[in-house]
């Protein structure tokens, strides 16, 4: 993952999974991590892109919080945290759609398109073309092209 390129947002949100998977002794970063990281501020972006999709930011809370009891604990490991090939392919998936979308740096937005594509087994969320079309309604047609840049997106609507 070039760090370099996603948004200071989008870094957060990775190591916010991190530190979810650290809390629960659970020894991989899966996509469940990454979505409940992204998902957890009910004003951010991903929240605002699943109430857009006709998706329950709530109910998919609740439901990854369920997944994450089921994922199997390990103690003594050391501290060592790796990540699922999933969420490998998750994060170059995002880096490549960011260039698709005409985007400078890989954002929120994209990582949880990405990330959705990854746990395509999750149901509690719209599916990642819905999240894609809500995610682009709510930029308005702006690219990302600062490390910044989700602080503006539907700016208006918030305020």
């Amino acid at each position: 993952m070039d760090q370099g390129r996603f948004t200071e947002a989008a870094l957060e949100m990775v190591a916010s999974a991190q530190q979810v998977a650290r809390a629960r002794e659970h020894q991989q970063v899966t996509p469940v991590h990454l979505l409940t990281a992204l998902l957890a501020d009910a004003s951010g972006v991903p929240s605002r892109v699943v109430d857009a999709a006709g998706g329950s930011p709530d109910a998919a809370r609740r439901a990854l919080n369920l997944e994450l009891e089921r994922l199997p604990k390990v103690s003594g490991a050391g501290g060592d945290l790796y990540l699922a090939p999933e969420t490998a392919r998750a994060l170059q998936d995002a880096n490549q759609m960011a260039e698709s979308w005409g985007d400078s740096f890989v954002a929120q937005d994209v990582l949880l398109v990405a990330t959705r594509r990854a746990a395509a087994g999750f149901k509690e969320l719209p599916d990642a073309a819905a999240l894609e079309e809500a995610a682009k309604e709510i930029r308005g047609g702006r690219s990302v092209d600062t490390k910044t840049a989700e602080s503006t997106f539907d700016a208006l609507e918030r305020y």
